[in-house]
């Protein structure tokens, strides 16, 4: 009997402050649940636009070689 009693009881006790950090954890990581990804996501979204544009400009300069290779042959 005695061990139900602990086992009850710690679960009550973990359960109130797992309510309580969530509740704290909310209020800090707010973005989080606005954007649906926090800084962290939004700073990897950047990233990835950035890497797009990098490869647009490659592309754009390895077109060019081969427009002015074509221009010189002809």
């Amino acid at each position: 009997m005695q061990t139900y009693l602990i086992v009850i009881s710690f679960m009550v006790v973990s359960w109130i402050v797992g309510l309580i950090l969530s509740m704290y954890f909310n209020k800090s990581n707010h973005a989080l649940q606005v954007g649906g990804r926090g800084a962290w996501g939004k700073k990897m979204v950047s990233r990835q636009k950035k890497d797009k544009k990098k490869d647009r400009k490659k592309d754009r300069k390895k077109t060019e070689k081969k427009r002015i290779r074509a221009r010189r042959k002809n």
